[in-house]
């Protein structure tokens, strides 16, 4: 009638790939503290003296905030442009429904869904802006 426990339960496959998912997130969030230390060491604005050979930034950002403000920004102006694309689709599929209310569900939900995501674009814009006149970059 009792149900019989593993006595080495850590033994389990799905153990062993949860231990590698941790040591993932552990090396990625060491990653994101880490790397952008080399970006301080950047000298912006400085020209290369004669003689010397020099390594060029071609990320055309001299701190970590710029680069993250370069990133948003080219998501942003990428949201601009796919915005009144996935609006027309979602209306087209509205059209095309036929009062399916499967196919009616679909376009509602991607136009939802096309909205939330242009909200979490214009959030993270704000909040870097508003965040970088708290801290003073």
């Amino acid at each position: 009638m009792f149900i019989t426990v593993e006595k080495n339960i850590a033994k389990h496959p799905a153990f062993s790939i949860i231990d590698g998912m941790k040591t993932v997130f552990l090396l990625a969030l060491v990653s994101l503290f880490v790397l952008p230390l080399g970006v301080y060491a950047a000298d912006c604005g400085q020209a290369c003296p004669p003689g010397q050979i020099c390594l060029q930034n071609p990320l055309k950002a001299c701190s970590f905030t710029d680069l993250i403000d370069n990133i948003l920004t080219f998501l942003f102006n990428i949201a601009i442009v796919v915005l009144p694309i996935m609006v027309v689709f979602a209306g087209f599929m509205f059209l095309t429904a036929g009062g399916n209310p499967s196919q009616v569900g679909k376009a509602r939900d991607l136009l939802l869904w096309t909205m939330v995501g242009f909200g979490v674009i214009l959030l993270a814009r704000g909040l870097t802006e508003v965040l970088r006149k708290i801290i003073g970059f």
